[in-house]
């Protein structure tokens, strides 16, 4: 058991919270497919001419570089570090949904959600409102952090859409 374990379970201190890349063949797979879409994407983003592909460029552009970033040290790590331990029964930090299929679940059904509520109430206040609860119920329990991300997240879309693409955020309804 780690230092960072064995306090945790004293309860002198909270669980880190660094996510490790996957380093099993499944999580290399996934980002190498991620890459080829996101790589597919930004050759058809490159067609739109005008500001409107502003913003899918950007988007496959992150995919691509975090994908890409994903299957280097995920191969390093394999090579390094050989292949990933077997999955612990329990989850490291006990949440309210625990791990795996529930969660991914319920961030389809959290995506869902956050789609009707942009519709209803426009992007910029949907994001404020449903990306700190996400984060909480996620079990992400650092709260200067979740404001300073959500803040973060609010100024660079503004600063994105509004100033680049002239596309106003904080309106009701999309």
């Amino acid at each position: 058991m780690t230092d960072n374990a064995q306090a945790y379970e004293a309860g002198d201190a909270q669980p880190s919270e660094d996510v490790s890349p996957d380093h099993g063949w499944a999580g290399i797979i996934f980002a190498a497919v991620l890459l080829c879409t996101g790589l597919v994407f930004l050759v058809q983003s490159l067609s739109i001419k005008s500001q409107a592909g502003l913003w899918p460029r950007g988007l496959a552009i992150g995919v691509v570089v975090l994908s890409a970033v994903q299957v280097v040290v995920a191969l390093r790590e394999r090579r390094v570090l050989g292949a990933p331990p077997a999955p612990p029964k329990q989850p490291a930090v006990p949440g309210l949904l625990g791990t795996g299929a529930a969660r991914r679940a319920f961030t389809a059904l959290w995506l869902l959600v956050y789609c009707i509520a942009a519709q209803i109430v426009g992007f910029g206040p949907a994001m404020l409102v449903m990306m700190p609860l996400y984060m909480w119920l996620m079990n992400y329990r650092r709260p200067v952090m979740i404001l300073l991300v959500t803040a973060g997240s609010a100024v660079f879309m503004t600063y994105l859409f509004d100033a680049v693409a002239n596309v106003p955020v904080w309106v009701g309804g999309l």
